[in-house]
């Protein structure tokens, strides 16, 4: 199916910008045989009155209208390609001058400055994860060592652990690294801040570092395609079903919270759409980055698993390397924005369709996220959504989802059908479909995380 080939999509790209020219091409094609056959009958339309058209001329009028079609085409394509630099690189420096305010606990050179101490010092702290289990592992009776030792090749677990976190730890010092080359942050800046941070008693995110590591793995490695075709198919066969003519106008799409950006790079690898991406986390911010500056296919590596011990069907799948990138991000498909999803966009045109993944429950102030939802979209605009309602962040309100659906229709968002094939009806009455999407990396463990991801799309008043 057309989700599982990427490939195909992207053939399909290729062909559907110019096909007023390729239909054109073949209609020439098929007149010049038609011609050349009756050139050589006894048809009586063909007379003086009729003269048959030569079929040389009709060559060189087809090849050039196809020639002077893609032209236009590729001008038009150019011209895009140009105003959306130039947008990545007026981002880049709204970005850079917020970075000019000294860091200050809570703003962006802050946050910044401890995630990539977080990730410089991710190594030390997983490699604590370990030296607890060897502890553990010392209590046991000098029998059972031994026996373990014997069998299970116990201490050789350790050892190989060990050294698949310093593997770990790397990757996490080049994002670090490559974060310091792309904001402009001084290595010095970065030890200053972490011994101020050592005085305080205050430490980095190790956790955040460690989920932004996974996330390279759901988004960007092949461990990740049975999470990703959980959920994009939907997504993605949704925005061409509801966007079918994009030739001659571009969609302004809008994907906040979109993580480490796979799904982002989907929908623009369509075509047609103007993606705008955008994610608060620092530490996926610094991981995204990285992913979008690498040029070899699987050209990195990681060990997803290696800090997770429970339900591990082997060894060996415990200790299993995962690599990445599966394709390559070309950074300048898209405008990615840093912050805030509630404040940073009231300076850019209102969008077509906004598509939120895995996201509302994330909100503190779910109604603030509505409230911005619905004003940042045009009239008529369309709102996709699919996810959890797994609250948390100290949330203001926990809505179960029939209260979302009549907070949603009084704020005037209306919902329509959706194909059956995303899912069954989740309440009677409503269009609203539900979808097990497992969340969990690994789909080879002893065990299953998976969410009844709901699944809507909604439209505001075209007014």
């Amino acid at each position: 199916m057309w989700w599982q080939a990427r490939s195909e999509v992207q053939i399909l790209n290729a062909l559907k910008a110019p096909t007023f020219v390729l239909i054109l091409g073949l209609f020439l094609s098929i007149f010049t045989e038609t011609c050349v056959a009756n050139a050589h009958s006894d048809d009586p339309i063909h007379s003086e009155e009729f003269p048959v058209v030569q079929p040389q001329w009709i060559l060189e009028i087809r090849t050039t209208t196809i020639v002077k079609g893609f032209n236009v085409v590729e001008e038009e394509l150019d011209l895009q390609r140009r105003n959306r630099i130039d947008e990545i690189d007026n981002e880049k420096a709204l970005l850079f001058k917020k970075l000019q305010k000294p860091a200050k606990k809570g703003n962006l050179r802050y946050r910044l400055l401890s995630a990539i101490d977080g990730f410089q010092r991710f190594g030390k702290i997983a490699e604590t994860g370990i030296q607890r289990k060897r502890e553990s592992y010392r209590k046991l009776t000098h029998w059972q060592k031994q026996t373990v030792d014997r069998v299970a090749g116990y201490q050789k677990k350790f050892q190989d652990a060990s050294s698949a976190i310093q593997q770990n730890a790397e990757l996490a010092v080049k994002i670090a690294n490559h974060a310091m080359e792309y904001y402009g942050i001084k290595p010095s800046e970065v030890s200053a801040f972490s011994k101020e941070l050592d005085k305080s008693g205050e430490s980095s995110d190790h956790t955040s570092v460690s989920q932004a590591l996974k996330h390279i793995v759901r988004d960007w490695a092949d461990d990740g395609i049975d999470e990703r075709r959980a959920v994009f198919p939907q997504i993605l066969g949704t925005l061409l079903d509801l966007f079918p003519e994009r030739q001659n106008s571009t969609v302004r799409a809008l994907i906040p919270g979109s993580g480490l950006g796979r799904l982002s790079h989907e929908v623009a690898d369509l075509g047609g759409f103007h993606v705008i991406s955008n994610e608060w986390s620092t530490y996926m911010n610094l991981a995204y980055r990285y992913i979008a500056s690498l040029k070899q296919v699987k050209g990195g590596s990681l060990y997803p698993y290696v800090d997770s011990w429970s339900h591990q069907p082997t060894t060996e799948e415990l200790q299993r390397e995962a690599h990445f990138p599966d394709l390559i991000a070309s950074p300048n498909s898209l405008i990615h924005v840093e912050g805030d999803f509630t404040t940073e966009f009231k300076r850019h045109d209102k969008f077509d369709v906004i598509v939120t993944l895995f996201f509302i429950d994330t909100a503190r102030n779910l109604l603030h996220y509505f409230e911005n939802i619905r004003d940042l979209l045009k009239p008529g605009g369309v709102w996709i959504n699919l996810g959890p309602l797994l609250y948390g962040s100290r949330p203001f309100v926990e809505l179960s989802l029939d209260e979302i659906i009549d907070v949603l229709e009084t704020m005037e968002f209306k919902f329509i059908q959706t194909n059956e094939h995303w899912g069954e009806i989740t309440l009677p009455g409503k269009t609203v479909r539900g979808k097990e999407a497992r969340y969990g990396l690994n789909p080879r463990i002893l065990t299953k995380n998976s969410y009844m991801a709901q699944f809507w799309v909604a439209t505001t008043p075209n007014k």
